[in-house]
């Protein structure tokens, strides 16, 4: 306990009044919002701009061990209690809420990254693509190009359509 203390004491000298403030707010699980608020950032987006710098993250996760620490709380101890939540829920909505709160202590519901590369061969098979007719398009897609309907459209402005369509039917 006595290092995890140190290294915090040590990341927070580090760094200025409104950033050990705002390191203090986010450690007792404030939002990054409010923890910037409250450290007296007028922009909300502060917060993320200061967890983006590495101290503030090293500080948050050094102030995060302490209060575990502290606290003499595991992990297994936390999914233990939403465990038993789950055995004592009397209803949908809490059985939900708790298999929810598990889903995320596991990493569940972290966001998937999809990487894309494109490259030449990428821009070459788009440029290939775009030279392509639109009935083998559609066949690519797996429409059949008979129902492609022929010709140049052009687009109309929302207005005109409307306009349009109540001609169409005044003339009927």
């Amino acid at each position: 306990m006595a290092d995890e203390n140190q290294e915090l004491v040590r990341l927070l000298v580090a760094l200025t009044l409104k950033e050990q403030q705002y390191v203090e707010l986010r450690a007792t699980g404030l939002s990054k919002a409010a923890s910037a608020r409250g450290a007296g950032y007028t922009s909300e987006k502060e917060g993320k701009r200061l967890e983006k710098k590495v101290v503030i993250q090293r500080a948050l996760a050094a102030a995060r061990a302490d209060a575990v620490q502290t606290m003499r709380i595991s992990r297994d101890d936390v999914l233990r209690g939403f465990m038993d939540a789950v055995r004592a829920s009397d209803s949908a909505t809490e059985l939900i809420q708790a298999w929810r709160e598990i889903g995320r202590m596991l990493g569940h519901y972290e966001p998937e990254k999809k990487v894309m590369e494109v490259n030449q061969t990428t821009t070459k098979n788009i440029r290939l693509l775009r030279s392509l007719p639109e009935s083998k398009l559609a066949e690519l897609a797996g429409i059949d190009p008979q129902l492609l309907l022929e010709g140049i459209f052009e687009e109309v402005p929302e207005g005109e359509a409307k306009k349009e369509e109540a001609d169409a039917d005044s003339e009927e």
